[in-house]
């Protein structure tokens, strides 16, 4: 028997399915506090269904034909006796090398991690406020993780102090973390098909002071480059690349061709990041 989940608005449908014989064998509607923004599965056999709300609240559930909802948020601000503040769920991941790793980002510089599918949780020991997370493909322990330093926000700007997007990562779950780069525009892992799992791609702007630009138009000031040892070593594989993608053997990027026209060139690498090509493209990018 296996079982599923749509999402329509606040309303969460389970689906019961009998395999052997294609019949449904029940249909159950769970109503919650706002609109369904996210669902993830988790646990060895994916069993375990976690449910964002537009408020920011978090369910949980373990499916199966007498699934009892619970909302974990509380529980969670429970882990931090100190923290005065409502916990609010901004984002659920869940680790591809292992599902039972699950991390909850919240606001207020709240972030809780899981290694048993919910059942117990901890606060990581990161004091910025998480901006988005990757997770290793084969290492469940290790993570890239994203910040923006508090002089970004216009509450707790701090004069002097620049506005930056940093990178880092963790290979305990989040009990420590290793700065990898500043002035981060984008960031991933390598391809696991490739053998770079352990390798990091990302864009950064060369300028290393004041506040970091957003980057809304495409900028001449961004490199293309990748990291083997954490940041120890970086090399730049693509002047004034901006944006790319990792995706099934193949590496993406787009170069600035003229900042003021603001055309790019997508070139494309299929050896690793050792050599790039122009793509075959008709009309100007």
């Amino acid at each position: 028997q296996g079982w599923g989940a749509m999402r329509t608005g606040r309303h969460v449908v389970l689906c019961g399915v009998l395999v052997c014989v294609g019949k449904n064998v029940g249909v159950r509607e769970v109503v919650f506090d706002s609109a369904v923004r996210d669902v993830q599965w988790a646990g060895k056999d994916f069993s375990t269904v976690f449910v964002q709300t537009s408020r920011g609240r978090l369910y949980t559930s373990t499916l199966g034909p007498h699934a009892v909802w619970n909302d974990v948020t509380d529980d969670l601000r429970a882990t931090q006796a100190s923290l005065a503040e409502a916990t609010t769920v901004d984002s659920v991941v869940v680790s591809p090398a292992d599902p039972s790793v699950v991390l909850v980002c919240g606001t207020f510089k709240s972030h809780y991690l899981s290694d048993n599918a919910g059942a117990t949780w901890r606060r990581l020991r990161h004091q910025a406020t998480i901006h988005s997370v990757v997770f290793h493909a084969t290492r469940p322990r290790w993570a890239l993780v994203s910040t923006w330093t508090d002089a970004c926000s216009e509450r707790a700007a701090q004069e002097g102090a620049p506005c930056q997007h940093m990178l880092y990562i963790t290979k305990d779950l989040g009990r420590t973390f290793q700065l990898v780069a500043s002035y981060v525009v984008q960031f991933n892992w390598g391809d696991r098909q490739m053998d770079q799992q352990d390798r990091i791609y990302f864009t950064h702007f060369r300028k290393k002071t004041g506040n970091q630009p957003k980057l809304t138009l495409w900028s001449k000031d961004v490199d293309f480059v990748y990291t083997d040892n954490q940041g120890g070593q970086v090399r730049r594989v693509i002047e004034h690349g901006n944006k790319f993608l990792v995706s099934n053997r193949f590496i993406f990027v787009a170069r600035v061709k003229d900042d003021l026209a603001q055309t790019v060139v997508l070139e494309v690498s299929a050896d690793g990041a050792r050599s790039f090509s122009p793509a075959r493209v008709k009309d100007d990018l």
